[in-house]
């Protein structure tokens, strides 16, 4: 699943509880970089789609 608003948004309209995005956020070229400020940047965008979606 990619982390967007219009896919997120699709499987919370569906009944989701929660989804699983572990290579879409980990992604393995980020992590061969070292680029942990990237994934953490997108990890709290992502968590902020959610919580909008969810509220």
């Amino acid at each position: 699943m990619e982390p967007t608003a219009e896919s997120l948004k699709s499987w919370f309209d569906a009944g989701v509880c929660c989804v699983g995005m572990g290579s879409q956020l980990f992604r393995k070229d980020l992590v061969q970089k070292g680029d942990f400020d990237q994934i953490k940047k997108m990890i709290q965008f992502t968590t902020g789609l959610i919580d909008t979606i969810r509220s």
